[in-house]
């Protein structure tokens, strides 16, 4: 299994009167074995010792665009990088997470409606991998890669690092704020050296 995380800053733009996403901070999960991606209850990631990464669960629901629920980590982090999905399907609203100001113990996030939608959302468990930033080989050989890169509207490019030997599997987390309305990443091209991501709207403002 390879995981690989990335983020950024966000700044809003707009070319030739078409609404341009802002770039914003994001996390991308990367996974090389298809059969070790699912993970269960709550666990704490060591490597020769040293505390590198944790995952677990939250269940939560949402009374509005506003609100932000905060999570605390069991380990402190000097640079963590995080991915949360996905929803469960509690509430048939779409939706997904968002989440912002990550910091070496704790972290906000929520569940992010689409803006045409009122932003209430039902309960619904909510996974999560947290992984400290760099590239980590643990002692079964399998690697694990965490970064940042900034995103906006175009693709650009991630470089992977982890020397990977077959195509990983790529997850992505939007985590700031900056931009007000709703906004999710898109993957293409994934490779064992690099791979492509951009931000997505609502269908309306892509066009």
């Amino acid at each position: 299994m390879t995981l690989t995380v990335g983020s950024g800053q966000c700044q809003r733009e707009a070319v030739a009167n078409v609404f341009i996403a802002p770039t914003a901070s994001i996390d991308q999960l990367v996974i090389e074995d298809p059969s070790c991606q699912e993970t269960t209850g709550s666990a704490t990631l060591t490597t020769a010792g040293w505390v590198i990464g944790e995952s677990g669960m939250v269940t939560v629901s949402q009374n509005g665009f506003s609100q932000w629920h905060a999570l605390e980590y069991d380990n402190t982090y000097a640079k963590p990088v995080v991915v949360m999905q996905s929803l469960t399907s509690g509430d048939i609203n779409p939706a997904h997470v968002r989440v912002r100001n990550v910091g070496h113990r704790n972290l906000e996030f929520q569940i992010e409606e689409w803006d045409y939608q009122n932003g209430v959302h039902g309960a619904e468990n909510i996974s999560y991998v947290i992984l400290e930033q760099g590239v980590h080989t643990l002692s079964d050989g399998t690697v694990m890669e965490a970064g940042y890169a900034n995103v906006g509207a175009s693709f650009s490019t991630i470089s992977l690092n982890g020397g990977y030997t077959s195509t990983p599997v790529v997850l992505s987390q939007v985590v700031s704020d900056n931009y007000t309305r709703s906004v999710v990443t898109r993957q293409r091209s994934v490779g064992t050296t690099s791979f492509q991501v951009r931000l997505q709207n609502k269908e309306s403002y892509e066009k």
